[in-house]
């Protein structure tokens, strides 16, 4: 039996090209039991018109597992988690969704459940504090890999040395993001950025969240995804999106070529 790659937006399938672990599978991550999160009796089409943006998170968790744990302990939830793994084939991290994309995981807060799903990559940013936080010894104990020391900056404070997400977390996210962005075609598929192209990286006016977002564009007090490639992850999320739609419109095409010689 193959393994999912498609993620669920109001009962439809959306693929990824890596592999996603859903609610009801026997190795899933299920918040619907726990009942934190808001239902919701969407089609694809109203749902279409509701959600406005992804938000992506770093869970400063080790893996996916811990982080659904201790999000249900708190009485919160999320759509979707990426793991600290490596799938041998696709290169890219486990994505876990939790909920449909039409149930609002309990993960922004106030509008922001909302009006977008909220994705946790599973990982900590605190170099700075910890140096030997992915040290070899705490790899094998809690079976995550390494992750790279990188810079950020956000809200005007720049951070010289923090943990950043593994590259499979980070292809997993980008193939994640594209599917989504698959799912709701008039979602914009770029970060916040100002008049000469920069990324925003601090708190933006409402009108600005919309697209593809970090938690620290809506909320002053957070910081993630720390360490995110932001710039680059932008660019190839939208290049996985222009394949699938040129690979579609090929499909698309072979078929009504098919008919009319079939009809000749």
């Amino acid at each position: 039996m193959s393994k999912n790659t498609s993620i669920k937006v109001c009962g439809e399938s959306f693929d990824t090209g890596v592999r996603v672990v859903l609610w009801d599978e026997p190795d899933g991550l299920n918040f619907y039991p726990a009942r934190k999160f808001h239902a919701r009796d969407w089609g694809l089409e109203e749902a279409r018109k509701k959600i406005k943006a992804f938000y992506i998170h770093h869970s400063v968790t080790f893996t996916a597992h811990s982080t659904f744990r201790g999000l249900k302990a708190r009485g919160l939830s999320c759509n979707l988690m990426i793991d600290d793994d490596i799938d041998p084939e696709t290169g890219a991290a486990t994505i876990y969704q939790m909920l449909d994309i039409k149930d609002g995981g309990w993960s922004q807060g106030g509008v922001h459940n909302h009006n977008g799903a909220g994705v946790e990559i599973c990982y900590y940013p605190d170099s700075w504090r910890k140096p030997s936080r992915y040290s070899s010894y705490n790899r094998k104990r809690f079976g995550v890999h390494k992750h790279p020391v990188v810079s950020d900056t956000i809200h005007g404070h720049h951070f010289k040395k923090c943990w950043g997400p593994t590259a499979a977390q980070v292809k997993a996210c980008n193939h994640l993001a594209a599917a989504y962005c698959l799912a709701f075609p008039d979602l914009p598929r770029a970060f916040p950025r100002d008049d000469d192209g920069k990324l925003i990286s601090t708190v933006v006016p409402m009108e600005k969240r919309v697209g593809l977002l970090h938690h620290y564009h809506v909320k002053r007090g957070k910081v993630d995804a720390m360490g995110f490639p932001t710039d680059q992850s932008e660019k190839d999320i939208n290049e996985l999106v222009r394949k699938a739609e040129l690979d579609s419109n090929l499909r698309r095409d072979n078929v009504i070529d098919t008919l009319k010689k079939s009809g000749e």
